[in-house]
């Protein structure tokens, strides 16, 4: 005498799917007719599987014995990263601005791409613009870059000369800059570590005592005192991290000598002496402080003999000291994110880029770039790794990809004349010089 079954079963779904669409609603809708009708129910006997339990006997094979997996547990970490396959990343493209590229200033190379000041482009390639052309005999082995501003530090030159120079980062008519700071009676070595604090650029100066000053970063005020150490030290890779300054401490007697000794100093905003951190190294620089390590480059028993180091930043003796990956005499490194990466400078091509993921325990080098031909200084803007190579300014991407040229040939002496400082917005600086202590400072289009 009730509905049929299918009205039944659409007044079941219905009723369900308003269940489900109500949420905390449980008051019936009672608006709507109740079907009294008689449910159906099925009466019949359940069907009970009454078979015979399984009585066969277990069984009795022997138990797996073997010796557990002694390793440490799994920890759920992930592998460490790895760059994909090398990728055209961002090729110059073939004209879509509708600009001739391989010689329009304002699009050279690419669409976009502005040489900057009377930079002529040729071939797709912007002529560097020169910065810094001193009026004595130096190599600048050290600069930084302010927004307005260029300083460098010499580190070799006639009559043991050291000074510290500044020009505008425009470049005008007169390029030789202006020189804050010259000694002509200390060792070539002796001027070190340039890095900024805030509003001061700081560098050191090894004697006795050693000292590091400051000098506004604005305009070169005057140049004062920030602190003075024991005799002798010198600061090289000079950097402020955490509110403590950190630098290598290298010991030096000639061109090309290893001496031991060399450590890892620390010293807080607050303290009145150096706190030696790591010991045990040979001839060091290109210190990077990562939050839990420190990284360096360093020949540990020779002058061509030269390996990537790490070591905890809680520290120790050169027990704690571990070997990263081999490089070469020219190697530069940097850090960017929670990679440091360097280039091989080898003839042919045997040269390379390399990178570490510094913070995973598991990390290995790995090729980011292979196939150069002497690499030489490196920096990043982030995205791109720029280097010198046959003195030419390139560009490529983090993770591999085609070089791409940015620059003419720039002639330089040395490895000491090839460094590539640091990137801004819009352009690459670097040094080159076609002698020995004739180093300039230029810029090129990125």
């Amino acid at each position: 005498g009730g509905l049929p079954v299918r009205f039944i079963l659409v007044g079941v779904l219905a009723s369900a799917f308003a269940a489900c669409s109500c949420g905390d609603d449980l008051i019936p809708d009672s608006g709507s007719p109740i079907d009294s009708g008689n449910p159906v129910v099925d009466s019949g006997n359940p069907v009970v599987d009454s078979g015979t339990p399984d009585s066969g006997a277990p069984d009795a094979g022997p138990v797996d014995s073997g010796t557990p997996d002694a390793g440490p547990a799994d920890a759920g970490r992930a592998p460490p990263s790895v760059c994909p396959a090398p990728v055209d990343a961002g090729v110059f493209d073939g004209g879509s601005c509708g600009a001739n590229l391989a010689s329009d200033p304002m699009n050279c190379g690419r669409c976009g791409r502005v040489c900057g000041s009377t930079a002529t482009c040729s071939t797709g390639l912007c002529d560097a613009t020169l910065l810094m052309d001193p009026d004595v005999s130096s190599n600048y082995c050290h600069a930084l870059f302010t927004p307005d501003r260029l300083f460098a530090v010499t580190c070799w030159g006639n009559s043991d000369l050291s000074e510290l120079r500044t020009a505008p980062i425009e470049p005008g008519s007169d390029v030789r800059g202006t020189s804050l700071v010259a000694y002509n009676n200390v060792s070539v070595v002796a001027m070190r570590g340039l890095t900024l604090d805030g509003p001061d650029v700081l560098f050191g100066l090894e004697g006795n005592p050693s000292r590091v000053f400051q000098v506004s970063a604005s305009d070169g005020g005057p140049i004062t005192t920030r602190f003075t150490t024991d005799a002798g030290t010198r600061f090289d890779a000079l950097q402020v991290v955490d509110d403590a300054y950190y630098w290598i401490q290298n010991l030096h007697t000639g061109s090309g000598q290893v001496v031991a000794g060399g450590s890892i100093k620390r010293r807080g905003r607050n303290d009145t002496q150096d706190t030696v951190i790591v010991s045990g190294l040979g001839l060091a620089g290109q210190l990077q402080v990562t939050p839990t390590k420190f990284l360096w480059v360093e020949a540990r028993t020779n002058a061509s003999g030269i390996s990537i180091y790490e070591a905890p930043r809680t520290g120790g003796d050169v027990s704690v000291i571990k070997t990263v990956a081999a490089a070469t005499p020219g190697s530069y490194m940097i850090r960017s994110g929670d990679f440091v990466y360097w280039a091989i400078k080898s003839a042919g091509t045997n040269g390379k880029i390399q990178r570490y993921e510094f913070g995973h325990p598991d990390a290995v080098a790995q090729d980011v770039v292979t196939g150069l031909n002497l690499p030489e200084g490196l920096a990043t803007d982030g995205s791109w790794l720029y280097f010198k190579q046959g003195d030419a300014m390139y560009r490529v991407g983090m993770c591999g990809g085609v070089p791409q040229q940015l620059s003419p040939v720039v002639a330089a002496h040395d490895s000491q004349a090839t460094e590539v400082y640091t990137v801004d917005s819009k352009y690459v600086y670097f040094a080159g010089g076609p002698g020995f202590g004739d180093s300039k400072i230029y810029r090129v289009a990125k």
